[in-house]
């Protein structure tokens, strides 16, 4: 068996699409174009690249396909918001924003759960049916903008189980 069928049979390829752009021989043969570089087999991120290569109209001075340097800079990095400087949430707005999200996570019942807030502080009061779910609600708390200290106060109901 040639290389090409060997690498035709590893990678997936039909050897007759596939050729070596700096092989004298295969110089008036176009290279395959729907496979990313060093990628081997088409996949979801050589295709889209391909399709964004391919519909985008060259600039002055390049061939036709290629991804220009202004377009991968136009990649945002990452970056974190804040607020003007002296901003402050109010505490019925972080309360609310608390409950609320409380209120949509299917893991915790929050029926026994008080919320107090005050200057950012959150302090959070009653009980709850574990120790895992007494953790996620300080997470909600800690996570929600405008919190800059959660005081943890729930305590885990005992309940009497075993046979009677």
């Amino acid at each position: 068996m040639a290389e090409r069928e060997k690498r035709a049979e590893r990678y997936g390829i039909d050897p007759e699409q596939w050729t070596n752009p700096s092989d004298p021989s295969n110089a008036a043969t176009p290279h395959r174009t729907d496979v990313a570089p060093g990628l081997g087999k088409s996949s979801a991120y050589s295709d889209s690249i391909a399709v964004r290569e391919r519909d985008r109209p060259a600039q002055a001075g390049e061939e036709p396909g290629a991804i220009a340097e202004w377009e991968r800079a136009r990649e945002p990095a990452p970056t974190y918001r804040r607020g003007p400087k002296n901003y402050q949430r109010s505490d019925d707005r972080i309360k609310e924003d608390i409950y609320d999200k409380l209120t949509r996570d299917h893991r915790i019942n929050a029926e026994e759960v008080v919320l107090e807030v005050s200057a950012g502080v959150v302090t959070l009061l009653g009980s709850v049916a574990h120790r895992q779910m007494k953790h996620w609600i300080e997470d909600i708390a800690a996570d929600c903008p405008g919190v800059k200290d959660v005081e943890n106060k729930l305590r885990v109901a005992i309940t009497a189980t075993g046979p009677t």
